[in-house]
């Protein structure tokens, strides 16, 4: 490994928990994805990967996306906010972050 690396313990019966620690998912009443993050570089790839995450349903949203926009003949500036829309409204929320908003 050529980067900083951190390697959690955790018991055999765990292995399908994400990141597990007792204290926080005792504090936390349940499972929490937690990430640890050493640098920049880290924490804007984190980021990045969680919202771009997949959403199996939203790939067929996808597709009428692309069609709808080659259709239109939407320029760049136009093409880059409906995407972000897009992306912000076919998104699956979790509890826990419908919540917070």
């Amino acid at each position: 490994m050529t980067k900083a690396t951190v390697m959690l313990r955790r018991k055999p019966r765990h292995i399908t928990v994400n990141t597990f620690k007792p204290a926080i998912a005792t504090l936390c009443h349940g499972n929490c994805d937690m990430q640890l993050v050493l640098n920049g570089y880290a924490a804007a790839n984190y980021v990045t990967k969680y919202l771009t995450k997949e959403n199996v349903n939203v790939g067929h949203a996808w597709f009428t996306f692309v069609d709808e926009a080659l259709d239109n003949g939407w320029t760049p500036n136009k093409l880059l906010c409906k995407m972000g829309n897009f992306c912000i409204n076919n998104r699956e929320v979790g509890s826990q972050e419908a919540v917070d908003t």
